[in-house]
């Protein structure tokens, strides 16, 4: 329900960029993928919309046009997993969704890019086999013009859910801990 209302309010400034747990959900509603979406928290989400009185596949559709697989902005470009071409646009839906092996490997060096889905303890910024620096709260950045920042600090782990606020050529990082954790 947050991100419905925050769409809402925001219209097309908030772009919410599809990971692999709605592609799971997406798939599951058709019944191709609902065991592997069962054994990726299925039943926490269920649980979640079932505590605000709604029907989480009732959604199903609002979340396949509300998203988007990767997003292109000005001096960097944004998708869930990793990316194989520079272009996002070249890149496989899996790749965008699923992919770790340009965080993992650590081998991109183009335009910069902000992923998601390969945890780290901090967000990091990566860039062609070195990592430049971990990302500091409280802390302004100039925008680097390439590489790969990745912002999944581990929420499911039990660690912290991050994002990176970009204005203009400059970004910082805010995280929240976990319900119940302190950071």
């Amino acid at each position: 329900m947050f991100f419905i209302r925050l769409k809402q309010k925001m219209g097309d400034r908030c772009i919410l960029i599809r990971g692999n747990h709605e592609q799971m959900f997406l798939d599951a509603t058709n019944f191709i993928g609902m065991r592997l979406w069962r054994q990726n928290g299925a039943e926490y989400t269920i649980q979640s919309f079932r505590e605000h009185k709604k029907d989480v596949f009732d959604y199903a559709d609002w979340i396949c046009e509300n998203t988007v697989l990767y997003y292109t902005g000005d001096g960097f470009q944004c998708a869930h997993a990793g990316l194989d071409q520079e272009d996002l646009a070249a890149n496989a839906p899996d790749t965008l969704i699923w992919d770790r092996g340009a965080v993992t490997e650590n081998y991109y060096t183009g335009r910069l890019t902000i992923v998601g889905h390969t945890p780290h303890k901090e967000p990091v910024h990566l860039k062609g086999n070195r990592t430049v620096g971990i990302l500091e709260e409280k802390c302004a950045y100039r925008l680097p013009k390439s590489g790969i920042i990745c912002i999944d600090t581990g929420c499911v782990f039990g660690y912290k859910l991050t994002a990176l606020i970009i204005e203009g050529q400059h970004c910082h990082i805010v995280s929240v801990p976990r319900e119940g954790e302190k950071t």
